[in-house]
């Protein structure tokens, strides 16, 4: 029998036990060095707007959003980013989508504020 591999999800008893009741032992995928991983991106709804963004927004949120939000409710009150799952991009109009997943740090400079605004304003 194998000895348990660095890259193994059981130890040397785990496997062994799973042998003797003829379970497949699962181990990790392995990965080449080029093939580098994705950042996280977290998706939030905001009225008929999709909002990318690297890191999750928190609870005390951004001024520059809390702006955002007031100026795409157009009216309705206020409005307040949801999360939603990645599957809601593929369908999403692309024209309606405020991508910052390269953005860091809790300000934006001000080209980013530029490009979100002519965005909106179309």
């Amino acid at each position: 029998m194998k000895e348990s591999s660095p890259t193994s999800l059981f130890s040397p008893a785990q496997q062994r036990a799973m042998a003797a009741l003829g379970l497949r032992l699962w181990v990790p995928r392995q990965t080449n060095s080029t093939n580098l991983t994705v950042p996280p991106r977290y998706y939030y709804r905001l009225h008929d707007w999709l909002i990318i963004m690297p890191s999750a927004i928190p609870v005390t949120g951004f001024s520059w959003l809390n702006d955002l939000c007031v100026t795409l409710a157009d009216g309705d009150g206020v409005i307040k980013p949801t999360e939603v799952t990645a599957a809601v991009h593929q369908q999403w109009d692309a024209k309606r989508v405020i991508d910052l997943a390269e953005w860091q740090g809790e300000q934006l400079n001000a080209l980013q504020k530029r490009e979100i605004w002519q965005l909106i304003s179309q």
